[in-house]
């Protein structure tokens, strides 16, 4: 039996909207519960084990010393800024949680809980430079506000324009942190 082209597209369009039906509730229901006070910052990828760090270890200092410093945020329209970020240096979370990255592991980037990435970021640019690179949560000295708050918040991942000059270090910038994923960087 032949499917005719009309069948064809009427199947399309069906899984289309089915598709849209069940993805668009799922990703609305992880933006609306962005409040919850379960939020939790995953360190995934090539690791031994995940491990999962809750936000309140976080705001306790747990895995390092909060550390605030002023960083200049710049974007392809050429909007430009420098506000002060209060948070933890990546490289401190690293070395004070149990995480094991693979030795093969050369970069990582991060993810927000929207479902936006960074590009990748070498691992050795965070180990040289530590100071700028921080998993923020607060800014100009208040805390980050969550989406339904219409914050960026409550954490979010902020990197020195100086790793990434000449270009733009927004990009590089992730609201609602929710990941930092080490991976093996593809070969150019």
């Amino acid at each position: 039996m032949e499917i005719s082209r009309n069948q064809k597209i009427l199947f399309i369009l069906l899984t289309a909207v089915i598709v849209t039906g069940i993805s668009v509730p799922l990703i609305l229901l992880n933006l609306n519960s962005l409040n919850n006070n379960s939020w939790t910052l995953t360190l995934k990828g090539e690791v031994s084990q995940e491990v999962s760090i809750n936000l309140q270890d976080i705001y306790d200092e747990t895995y390092g010393t909060a550390y605030t410093r002023e960083f200049l945020y710049k974007n392809e329209y050429g909007t430009q800024y420098t506000n002060e970020y209060t948070g933890i240096r990546l490289w401190d979370i690293i070395q004070n949680t149990s995480i094991d990255i693979d030795t093969e592991a050369d970069s990582f980037y991060f993810q927000g809980i929207d479902g936006w990435f960074s590009p990748i970021i070498s691992l050795s640019d965070l180990e040289n430079n530590p100071e700028m690179f921080i998993v923020c949560f607060k800014e100009n000295g208040e805390f980050l506000k969550y989406k339904n708050e219409g914050g960026d918040g409550p954490l979010r991942a902020v990197v020195d324009f100086a790793i990434t000059d000449p270009d733009p270090n927004a990009k590089y910038w992730s609201k609602y942190l929710a990941e930092i994923i080490f991976t093996i960087a593809p070969v150019e």
